[in-house]
């Protein structure tokens, strides 16, 4: 798997284009969009990584302090 460079926190990661592309187009159809799954495989860095991409306001709600 290819290994990109992250410019928001200098950080490297797992390229997820596929999730990523999946992710943008359930973001366009629903207000509210949930990423769920195991501690540290990425959510958050996927999640920023779109948000970045698009116009307007993002809110991230993290759920670690429930």
């Amino acid at each position: 798997m290819p290994v990109v460079q992250i410019s928001w926190s200098g950080k490297t990661m797992i390229e997820r284009g596929r999730h990523r592309v999946a992710l943008e187009r359930l973001i366009a159809n629903n207000p509210v969009v949930g990423l769920v799954g195991a501690r540290q495989v990425g959510k958050t860095t996927l999640a920023r990584d779109v948000a970045g991409r698009r116009a307007g306001p993002t809110h991230f709600f993290d759920l670690d302090d429930l």
